[in-house]
Formats: C-alpha cells, sequence, structure tokens
C-alpha cells in the first residue's frame, strides 16, 4: 500500500499479469486471460474474479512488478520469464521452500545491482487434503 493521497485514499498496485497455476509437473497455466483491475476501494469500480481450480499439488503464484524493477550491476532487468521459469523448475516443493528459491534466484540475479520497489510475492500451495481431527 502506498501513502496515501491528498484525500486519504491509499493507493494499492496491482498484481503483473494474470494469476497463474504452477502445476505438480512444472507447466505453468493462467487461470484466465482477461485484465484484472488494481486493487482498490475506488466507488464505482466493478472488482472482476477469476475462477479456476488449484488440483493436488500445484500452486497459485501472484506478484508484484516490483519483480521488474530488479537490476544486476549491468542494468538489466530482472525478467518475467526468468521469474516464471524459477518457480516452475520447483514444482513439488513446499511454497515456503519454492518462495525461498524465488527470492534466492532475485537476489542472486541482483547481487551488485539495485532494486528500487517493492516485491510482494504470494504462492499458496494445495497438498494432501487431511482428515479434520476435531
Amino acid at each position: 500500500v502506498a501513502p496515501a493521497v491528498d484525500d486519504g485514499r491509499h493507493p494499492v498496485k496491482r498484481v503483473v499479469g494474470e494469476p497463474l497455476v504452477v502445476s505438480a509437473d512444472g507447466q505453468l497455466r493462467r487461470l484466465d486471460d482477461s485484465g484484472l483491475p488494481p486493487l482498490s476501494s475506488a466507488p464505482g469500480r466493478e472488482h472482476v474474479t477469476r475462477k479456476g481450480l488449484i488440483g493436488k499439488h500445484e500452486t497459485l503464484v501472484l506478484y508484484t512488478a516490483g519483480i521488474l524493477a530488479v537490476r544486476n550491476s549491468a542494468g538489466e532487468s530482472f525478467s518475467e520469464a526468468a521469474f516464471l521459469d524459477t518457480l516452475a523448475d520447483s514444482f513439488g516443493m513446499s511454497a515456503r521452500a519454492a518462495l525461498d528459491d524465488a527470492v534466492s534466484e532475485i537476489d542472486r540475479f541482483r547481487a551488485e545491482g539495485e532494486h528500487t520497489e517493492d516485491i510482494t510475492i504470494l504462492l499458496a500451495h494445495r497438498g494432501e487434503a487431511t482428515p479434520d481431527k476435531s
């Protein structure tokens, strides 16, 4: 969330691209191909939802544009393709392990470069169903 503007609203950055899923075998698929609105409470704005099934051992991925603002020492930007490749290579891992791998890859790329924006990455992994023990 960015600092409040003059009228007290807090603009919120939108996620890059569409929500996607890393399948159990490392394939990437988008939940939907139409654009999502920025996340906000703007009056009169219709918020579109996406539906999709996240299967067993699949991981839902959401991230902000800060990933694309990472630059290495040569001034080259970290690409969305590199980020998605890292996630696809982490199939079968827990969300925590996949996140650690992604952050390590971003840090490795940046090394002596710069990072000018915040990065938000959300991974939600669906494992096996566990019985309710209540």
